[in-house]
C-alpha cells in the first residue's frame, strides 16, 4: 500500500493511510459504480481470487486468515481500479495465519450460539420463544459486524487483535448507518444462497464470495478512511 508519490496521513485506527493516490479518470472512486466497474472489467481476476479463497478455507481453521487476505487483496483493487498481484493474497494468509485465529474463533462462537438459541426457541411457550429469536438475532448481528469491521481492519492496519476488536465495535456503533447496510447486505447473500440452493452454492464457489466482500470492502472503506487521519502507527 506504499508508493514513491503517495501522501501519508495518521488516522485514529493506527496507520498510515493513502488518501490522495492516483487515479485513473475512467474508474469511478465510489458506491456502486465502482462496484460494478470492478465486477464487470475484473471478473475473470475476481473469479481466480475466489478460487484461490475457498481452496485456502478447506483445512478450516485457515478461514479467517483467508478472509483478511481476500479483503487485503479487494482493498488493494478497489484503491487501483484494476488487478491485483496474487502474491499479496499468500502473503497476508500467511501473516493472519494465527494473529486472526481469535477473532474468527469469537465469530464462530457467536454464530453457533445464535443458531443454539433459535432452535432451543422451537421447544419453548411463544412468549418465551420471542426472547430466545431475539437473542438469537443479537448474537449473529454481532457476529456479522464484529467479523466484518475486525477482518477489514487486520487487512489493512498493522495492529493488536485486542485493538482491532475495539476499533470494530466503536466503528459499527458510530457509523449505524454503513452497519446497518452491511447487515442488509449479509441478509441479501444469506437468502440468496438459502432459498436458490444448489445453484447458489455453485455460484458462490465460482465467484460469490469475491463479490460478497467486494460490496462490503466498498461499504466500509469510507469509514476506515474518515478515521485514518489521527492514528500514529505505520500500515503493513
Amino acid at each position: 500500500m506504499k508508493g514513491e508519490n503517495e501522501v501519508k496521513h495518521r488516522g485514529i485506527l493506527n496507520r498510515q493511510y493513502d488518501l490522495h493516490e492516483t487515479k485513473e479518470s475512467a474508474v469511478p472512486e465510489k458506491g456502486i459504480r465502482k462496484f460494478l466497474y470492478l465486477l464487470v472489467n475484473e471478473t475473470g481476476r475476481l473469479i481466480i481470487l475466489n478460487l484461490v479463497f475457498v481452496l485456502s478455507c478447506l483445512p478450516v481453521i485457515t478461514i479467517p486468515a483467508a478472509v483478511c487476505a481476500l479483503d487485503h487483496v479487494l482493498f488493494k483493487m478497489i484503491r487501483k481500479g484494476y488487478g491485483y498481484d496474487l502474491s499479496d493474497y499468500f502473503t497476508e494468509l500467511r501473516a493472519e495465519l494465527v494473529k486472526s485465529l481469535p477473532v474468527g474463533a469469537a465469530c464462530g462462537v457467536l454464530l453457533f450460539y445464535g443458531y443454539y438459541l433459535l432452535s432451543f426457541a422451537v421447544q419453548m411457550p411463544e412468549r418465551a420463544a420471542g426472547y430466545f429469536r431475539f437473542a438469537a438475532l443479537a448474537c449473529c448481528i454481532a457476529a456479522v459486524l464484529a467479523g466484518s469491521y475486525c477482518f477489514a481492519i487486520l487487512s489493512l492496519f498493522d495492529m493488536k487483535v485486542s485493538s482491532a476488536l475495539k476499533n470494530a465495535v466503536w466503528l459499527s456503533l458510530y457509523h449505524w448507518k454503513q452497519s446497518g447496510t452491511v447487515l442488509l447486505l449479509t441478509a441479501a447473500f444469506a437468502a440468496f444462497v438459502f432459498l436458490l440452493m444448489p445453484l447458489s452454492g455453485i455460484c458462490m464457489v465460482i465467484i460469490g464470495c469475491a463479490v460478497y466482500h467486494l460490496v462490503l470492502c466498498i461499504t466500509l472503506r469510507p469509514v476506515l478512511e474518515k478515521h485514518a487521519e489521527a492514528g500514529n502507527t505505520s500500515d503493513k
